[in-house]
């Protein structure tokens, strides 16, 4: 008997409210504007496959992957992303990731064992919602969490005992081989349910071996109806050489291959929420062994999803998508707990589950927690993406070829394919590795970036402000006559080769900052001052600074900012006015420490400096610059005692 049938109606109730929490603030994290920017290549490709129909063998949108093999594994995703696309926008893009995601999700709790009282699932259901919500994009692996939930649920439920769900099994796997390079984990979980049910065989018990065995034959199968035939499995093998370090230099920098249990992984949200999964599951697993029950059913599919997990952050979701039901089969087996979930204590954990939910919406979530250029809300974020350039490119006829950023390369292949084409773009796959390390290495490498603009001839440059290659170039961009910046909003600046006729003229990025439409959002502000403080556009720095202050958001770092290019551009009157009032409002900020620190040392005040630098290492004891400045200020001053020493005869007056 489930403990929930036990529970009085004041319990019903609470668990009621949960539920509605729980729905609420899945909806708050799921609505959020879309700032993926490998979408845009995803359309780029499905649009045209729409238009020649024809599935791409041979790369033809960009130049540096030109007429090599492509392997299109997306192909039924972009073209679907393309067909919703022209229907509904962005908005449409969004509506349905939110839609795959909600069918995911209730495939999920679907497959939790419904005698565990629904409190417990509930909350389950939201471990496995925020564990996932870093890959709540609009990409093609919205088919893989869709599809692993969805055999899962089919499995558990044995709808391939009949040839009717056999054949809707094998379906799934044909549009998930054609969507996604991780379809062979459809096979590999028909085989883990397969492994499952030999023990029962040996001993002469019931079980479903031979249909399961007909089941992964059929599965099989459907991995090679594609296009590409047996060549679906080569591309798998190529995404599992990414989270593995192999391949360009390029996938070792990339957030989301980062290591699971990496700094960068561990100091997201997300990652808390999937090791509490990761514990609740390693616990129940202790839990039911030591009562001499467990269920084995999925424990080898659960096993391969963990281990699965820890080989990468993006890999995070697929262990939990399978570990909320596993969970509850090995508490359903001990009917544990065997009382139902008190109401006040579902009560306080919905309250828990709906401050979590209000975080994206009222904004915190995107400015502290997890900053991100996208907020709560409907479409493609206004920040992030360069929306005036292809207007810009197209009245001033720019035809390339140019050197971009890899975070823009679909985004120009969208707007400008076929006559315009990026360098290249997200689809690493398609690129020879060493080209490809080489247009990376390019920007923080004179050499190599001579190589490359006598290679293609570069006529422009795009460059997004958040990303690695713009750290590398820009502050050469800005010092040659050769490029000139014609173009810049709060996203990317547009650099065009002097030599050129017609020129646009140059413009000020003092322009930029003075525009009365932006900033949109605080990252506007953040990212524009990137580009201004590489390109050591002090004035307009300082102004876009100032502005980012009046928005509110994230006060005592932008102080910091702020203070900093006062010093920068040799203000220190401003400087130590901002550092002053960012003490006086923070007052053990120990930024603000040092650098008065450095304002008053380089007064020659080295009393003061010194006690700056003193409060600095009170406040914080591992500040290896506070304490570094700190010995080079005694040094100073020592030198200074034994000069006047020795100007006094060796006497001390």
């Amino acid at each position: 008997m489930s403990p929930f049938s036990l529970a009085t109606p004041v319990s019903k109730r609470a668990s009621q409210l949960l539920a509605i929490a729980t729905v609420l603030t899945i909806a708050a994290f799921l609505f959020r504007q879309i700032h993926e920017m490998d979408i845009w290549w995803h359309l780029a490709i499905g649009r045209d496959i729409l238009a020649r129909h024809a599935i791409p063998i041979i790369d033809s949108f960009s130049i540096a992957g030109a007429g090599r093999h492509y392997h299109d594994s997306h192909w039924l995703f972009q073209v679907a992303a393309a067909v919703i696309h022209g229907a509904g926008g962005m908005v449409g893009i969004q509506l349905f990731m939110v839609l795959t995601w909600g069918v995911t999700l209730w495939f999920c709790y679907r497959s939790m064992d419904s005698t565990v009282a629904m409190p417990i699932r509930l909350f389950l259901l939201f471990l496995t919602v925020m564990a996932a919500s870093e890959r709540f994009r609009p990409r093609p692996e919205l088919f893989t969490y869709l599809m692993i939930a969805v055999f899962f649920f089919s499995l558990r439920e044995r709808t391939f005992l009949t040839r009717r769900g056999q054949l809707l099994i094998g379906l799934f796997q044909v549009i998930w081989t054609n969507s996604h390079g991780l379809f062979v984990l459809g096979p590999f979980m028909v085989l883990c349910a397969w492994l499952s049910a030999l023990p029962d065989r040996w001993r002469g018990k019931s079980n479903d071996l031979v249909p399961l065995s007909r089941l992964l034959l059929l599965c099989m199968f459907a991995t090679i109806i594609s296009p590409y035939g047996w060549g679906t499995w080569r591309y798998a093998l190529l995404l599992a050489t990414e989270v593995k370090g192999g391949g360009p230099a390029i996938f070792r920098f990339l957030g989301e291959l980062s290591p699971t249990l990496g700094f960068d992984t561990m100091s997201k949200p997300a990652f808390w929420f999937f090791a509490a999964l990761f514990v609740l599951c390693l616990a129940t697993i202790i839990f039911a062994a030591c009562r001499g029950r467990i269920r084995t059913n999925w424990l080898p599919m659960v096993a391969g999803m963990a281990l699965l997990a820890l080989s990468g952050r993006r890999n995070m979701v697929l262990f939990a998508l399978v570990a909320s039901p596993f969970i509850c089969d090995q508490l359903a087996i001990h009917a544990w707990p065997r009382k139902p979930v008190s109401a006040p204590i579902t009560l306080i954990v919905a309250a828990a589950v709906l401050f979590w939910g209000s975080l994206p919406v009222s904004g915190i979530y995107y400015t502290s927690l997890h900053p991100k250029p996208t907020r709560f809300g409907l479409g493609a974020t206004p920040s992030y993406f360069p929306y005036g350039l292809p207007a810009f490119l197209e009245k001033v006829s720019f035809r390339g070829p140019i050197y971009n950023c890899n975070l823009l390369g679909g985004f120009y292949l969208f707007h400008g394919y076929p006559e315009l084409r990026p360098l290249f773009d997200g689809r690493w796959e398609v690129y020879d590795p060493a080209t490809l390390d080489e247009i990376m290495e390019a920007a923080y490498n004179k050499n190599l970036w001579q190589k490359m603009l006598s290679r293609y001839d570069f006529k422009g440059i795009l460059l997004h402000h958040d990303a690695a290659e713009s750290r590398g170039l820009l502050p050469s961009l800005a010092a040659d006559p050769m490029w000139r910046l014609v173009y810049l909003d709060y996203a990317a600046s547009f650099w065009m080769r002097s030599d050129q006729p017609a020129l646009p003229p140059p413009l000020d990025p003092a322009l930029v900052v003075s525009r009365p439409d932006h900033p949109v959002n605080y990252y506007d502000c953040l990212s524009l001052g990137r580009f201004l403080y590489l390109t050591n556009a002090s004035a307009a720095r300082i102004a876009n600074l100032n502005r980012a202050l009046t928005l509110g958001v994230e006060r005592e770092f932008v102080l910091e900012l702020l203070g900093g290019a006062y010093l920068d551009s040799a203000d220190d009157v401003k400087a130590e006015a901002v550092f002053t009032d960012l003490l006086r409002q923070y007052p053990r900020n120990v930024k603000a420490m040092v650098n008065m620190a450095v304002i008053y040392g380089n007064r020659g005040n080295l009393p003061k400096a010194e006690m700056y630098l003193n409060d600095a290492i009170l406040h914080d004891p591992d500040n290896a610059t506070a304490r570094s400045n700190l010995t080079t200020l005694r040094r100073i001053k020592k030198m200074n005692a034994d000069l006047l020493l020795s100007l006094n005869g060796g006497t001390k007056e």
